[in-house]
C-alpha cells in the first residue's frame, strides 16, 4: 500500500518537525495548549506506523487486528508519560490533570489514526 507508506511518512515527519521544534526552543512551556495537537498527531502516527509496519512485513499480520496493537500503544503512551517526568525533572504541579488529558488525546489520535487508515485501505482497493 503505497498510500498508507506516503502518509505515514508524511505524518512522521511533520510530528517530529513539531515536536522537536518544540521541545528545543522549549514551547511546551511557553503554549501548553501546544501538547494536545501533538499528542493527538503522535496517536495517529503510531497506529499508522503499526499498519505500515505490518504492510512491510516488519509485524505479524495476525497482530494487525488483535490486543497487540492496544499494548503496544498503552505501553508507548505510559513510556512517553515517563519521558515527560524525566525531561521536566520531576512530577509537575498539575501532574495528574496533565497526563490523564495527554493520555485521552494519544487515545484520540488513535480512533482517529484507525479511522484514517479505513480510509486508506477503502482507497488502495
Amino acid at each position: 500500500m503505497p498510500l498508507l507508506h506516503a502518509v505515514t511518512l508524511c505524518l512522521g515527519f511533520i510530528f517530529l518537525s513539531i515536536h522537536a521544534t518544540a521541545e528545543y526552543y522549549d514551547l511546551y512551556f511557553y503554549y501548553r495548549l501546544l501538547d494536545i495537537p501533538v499528542h493527538i498527531l503522535g496517536g495517529v502516527f503510531l497506529v499508522l506506523i503499526l499498519h505500515t509496519s505490518t504492510s512491510l512485513g516488519l509485524l505479524r499480520v495476525r497482530y494487525a487486528n488483535s490486543r497487540f496493537f492496544i499494548y503496544i500503544i498503552t505501553i508507548v503512551l505510559l513510556l512517553w508519560e515517563i519521558f515527560g517526568i524525566a525531561r521536566y525533572g520531576g512530577f509537575k504541579p498539575y501532574f495528574i490533570s496533565d497526563t490523564l488529558l495527554d493520555i485521552v488525546f494519544g487515545i484520540l489520535g488513535c480512533v482517529m489514526g484507525a479511522f484514517i487508515y479505513s480510509l486508506i485501505q477503502k482507497q488502495s482497493s
